[in-house]
């Protein structure tokens, strides 16, 4: 009766461990109004929209959705033009960083996904999901995100 008290102890000390292990390797992420802009008619390239905040810094190493060809964080840079004017221009961010309780928005006007080889027609209130690829200490953490097509 002894030996089975100990083995069955044992077994929850461990599950517990394991539990608690897998618990502090999760991603917090808390993820708000996440939305791709309809693509005009004829067009395979759109923009999307979202708010993250993590409870960790974490790194984008790479955003993919299924039947998109790329995906990209994107910001806008108002610049000079050659004859003096204002224009503005979008690049890619390289490295996007969320810190650590520091909301990481995705708005229009502002910095923002793109979307790039949209294979497929995307039609308003359909869903999307799109994996958000984060590096967190040398190791890929992946987190599905559900986007409404707008």
């Amino acid at each position: 009766m002894r030996l089975t008290t100990m083995k069955i102890n044992y077994w929850i000390i461990f599950l517990i461990g394991v539990t608690v292990s897998a618990t502090s390797s999760a991603l917090d992420l808390n993820v708000d109004s996440p939305t791709i802009k309809a693509p005009r008619p004829g067009q395979n390239i759109s923009a999307g929209f979202v708010k993250l905040i993590s409870t960790k810094d974490l790194l984008i190493d790479s955003i993919e959705s299924e039947n998109i060809s790329k995906i990209e964080v994107h910001t806008m840079k108002m610049e000079k033009g050659t004859y003096g004017e204002t224009i503005m221009r979008m690049r890619k961010i390289e490295k996007p960083l969320l810190k650590a309780n520091k909301a990481f928005i995705l708005q229009p006007g502002a910095d923002h996904l793109m979307f790039f080889g949209i294979q497929n027609t995307l039609s308003k209130g359909e869903k999307i999901k799109v994996t958000f690829n984060f590096l967190e200490k040398a190791r890929i953490v992946s987190k599905d995100i559900i986007f409404e097509v707008r």
